[in-house]
Parts: structure tokens; sequence; C-alpha cells
């Protein structure tokens, strides 16, 4: 069985209908399975694209302490960022990773940073046991951010401040 399936269903639910990549396959063209699906509609705002976290292929590590995510412009991203950040806590949640900072880019050459308090442990998820029981966990996350999947294909604005 491949490492992190559960995993990856569990990033694929609210990540996939954004049209955002949550993850990499790498060696599958460095993105998502999930990515290369015919209805998959990659995000086209400016914002955060892909989370550059390698659940398999030759860039896994069985201990992940920070995480880059790529973004489509950077004017878009400094004007969203609050929005962004939120994308980013969602992501973290759903991962199950307590985020410790969130770098922003300095320049369009530069990355978003997302680093952890604790380093996420990947060769643990290889079933969804691993995860938590509880089946709205990801509806719940997603609605913390003021995404729902059942109203809408895209986030709305979160109604409070960022603390980032």
């Amino acid at each position: 069985m491949p490492l992190n399936v559960a995993l990856q269903e569990r990033l694929q639910e609210p990540f996939k209908p954004l049209g955002i990549v949550a993850y990499s396959d790498c060696c599958t063209h460095c993105t998502a399975k999930y990515a290369t699906d015919p209805d998959f509609e990659p995000r086209d705002d400016g914002g955060i694209k892909f989370f550059g976290l390698y659940l398999e292929g030759m860039n896994h590590h069985p201990e992940v302490t920070e995480v880059y995510a790529s973004y489509n412009d950077f004017e878009y991203l400094m004007e969203h960022w609050d929005e962004e950040c939120e994308l980013i806590r969602l992501w973290a949640r759903v991962v199950g990773v307590e985020v410790a900072r969130i770098e922003k880019p300095e320049s369009i050459r530069t990355a978003v940073g997302i680093f952890f308090s604790e380093p996420l442990g990947l060769e643990s998820y290889t079933s969804d046991d691993d995860l938590e029981d509880d089946e709205d966990f990801v509806e719940e996350a997603a609605e913390q951010v003021g995404y729902d999947k059942r109203e809408s294909d895209k986030p709305q604005t979160p109604d409070q401040e960022s603390t980032w």
C-alpha cells in the first residue's frame, strides 16, 4: 500500500474543489494525482496553487518541519494575504499540524513559508485509522475559515482578522 493514502484523500476533499494542489505524489509530474484528472480546474485568481508536501517519491521525507506554497500572482497574494493565510490554516488543520509561523514572501522570487511547531511524521499515515475518527473533521475545519463546499466552490472572506 502506498504511503499516506488516507492523508491524500483527506487533503483532496477540501482543496480539489478550490483548484489547489494540496500535496505532491512526486514523481507523478510533482503534483497530486487529482491534479491530472480532466475535471480538475486549477485556481486562476492569483492565490496559492500548490503546497509542497511530498507524500511519495524522491523528495519524500519521513518527518517534515516546513512546507512551501507557490502562488500564481505576487500582487494578488499581497492584497489577499489574510484570506490566503486562512487557506494555509485550513491546510495545516487537515494535515494535523500546528503552524508556528507563516512567512510572507519578500518578492515574486520566493514562496510562502509554512513552519510547523513540531515535525510532521509522514510514515504514520497509512490508513484512515491513523487520522481522527471524526467523520466531519474536514468539513468542520473548512467551516472555520468560511469555506462550505455545499454552498460555494470558492472560500469566503473570513470574518476575523488574521493574527499572522
